[in-house]
């Protein structure tokens, strides 16, 4: 796909589309608005309960913990999730060497069947990546040592992960709009809260801030012509990283892409390689 814009020429950055192009993607967008809210409201409140076991390595005691268990959001963090299981398993391990205090969250990580799971990713795509729909609850285990520097970026606490979600947002900004200028504009007040309803699960305060966001300038066909690129990142098992799949919303014919389209434009290979 990437490609075959690059030969189109103008380095691969389409023009402006015809003003009838736009309008008839406008009449189609225009009836699926008063369902934005629904289907966001349904995907936030997806959660996955996990089975939290200590990792035989750290335990210190003579006994073995019981397994904690929590429900964590699908559109949320990991490590968002595990303070009340980290307060309940370190009374098994022991003290950090050297030192006079016990592992915290710069030393806490978890795996799934021996794969560190990457903190910076929400926990819905590390599920669906991962494991299988029937396996419930999702069977984790957790780490207060041995850190797996080469597989994870360092993490040094909650500030680490909402530096990296501010990023995003702003990468995700730019993409769609041209510019970061959506997420500059918020006030602090507007992050913290931001911030505060990913950690607490409060779709109406993320919401609040999430429309100021979004929405457009002004309605109607100019409402399409501000989005310059759709921001969508695909992970697929067993690569490294995600791959950057920003797309136009609507075809050069003035149809909404579906998701299926888009992934046709982003991996080629995709009807082949998965199931129809």
């Amino acid at each position: 796909w990437e490609l075959r814009m690059a030969e189109g020429g103008g380095g691969g950055t389409e023009g402006p589309p015809e003003e009838g192009i736009a309008k008839r993607a406008w009449k189609s967008a225009e009836h699926m608005l008063p369902l934005d809210d629904i289907v966001r409201r349904e995907v936030w409140e997806g959660c996955i309960p996990i089975r939290l076991s200590l990792s035989p390595q750290d335990i210190g005691t003579y006994d073995t913990p019981l397994p904690f268990y929590l429900q964590a959001p699908r559109m949320g963090y990991l490590p968002l999730t595990l303070s009340q299981a980290r307060s309940y398993f370190q009374g098994y391990v022991l003290p950090v060497p050297g030192g006079d205090r016990y592992p915290g969250e710069r030393e806490t990580w978890l795996d799934y069947k021996g794969t560190p799971l990457k903190w910076h990713i929400p926990t819905g795509v590390l599920f669906d990546l991962l494991a299988k729909e029937e396996e419930l609850p999702w069977n984790l285990t957790m780490h207060f040592s041995a850190f797996p520097e080469k597989q994870l970026l360092p993490y040094e606490g909650e500030a680490t992960l909402q530096s990296h979600f501010k990023q995003t947002a702003k990468q995700a900004a730019c993409l769609r709009y041209g510019n970061t200028k959506r997420i500059n504009n918020l006030s602090v007040a507007q992050m913290d809260q931001l911030w505060s309803a990913l950690k607490a699960h409060d779709y109406s305060k993320f919401s609040s801030v999430n429309s100021e966001m979004i929405k457009p300038a002004q309605m109607g066909t100019q409402a399409l012509a501000d989005i310059k690129r759709l921001p969508m990142r695909v992970h697929l098992p067993n690569l490294p990283v995600a791959i950057q799949c920003p797309i136009q919303p609507y075809s050069l014919e003035g149809e909404l892409l579906t998701l299926r389209e888009t992934l046709v434009r982003c991996l080629p290979s995709w009807p082949r390689v998965f199931k129809q």
